[in-house]
């Protein structure tokens, strides 16, 4: 006499929706985390980069007696620009020295571009 099997090993269809609704969900959340953290980070790039240019500026300075005018690329000695960023020099004099950095995936909640201006008599980083 054949026996019916009645413990089947596998999942059930009802069990099977619930997990692939419970992965939904935590993808629902995670995905706008995510992009918050890269913006966070290419932000943070950006303010990181400024700080670097003007320790290179101060760097140059003790060396030269004037701080540098020269394309950003090019000087101040040491410093390295991250991907993506771009740094405009403002108005640079022997006293004082401004540049603005921005990102195109550096942006606000509303979706509007950020901009970061450090000014060395002005305090420092000036959001």
């Amino acid at each position: 006499m054949i026996r019916a099997n009645r413990h089947r090993a596998g999942f059930t269809l009802v069990e099977l929706l619930i997990v692939v609704a419970i992965i939904g969900i935590l993808a629902a959340i995670a995905i706008p985390q995510m992009s918050y953290y890269r913006t966070r980070a290419v932000c943070g790039s950006m303010e990181a980069d400024l700080g670097q240019w003007a320790k290179a500026q101060e760097l140059y300075f003790v060396n030269a007696q004037a701080y540098t005018t020269s394309a950003v690329n090019d000087n101040p000695p040491g410093f390295r620009l991250s991907p993506g960023v771009v740094l405009t020099p403002g108005a640079i004099t022997n006293t004082r020295y401004i540049a603005t950095a921005t990102h195109p995936q550096c942006v606000d909640i509303n979706g509007a571009a950020v901009t970061y201006t450090y000014d060395s008599t002005g305090g420092g980083l000036i959001k």
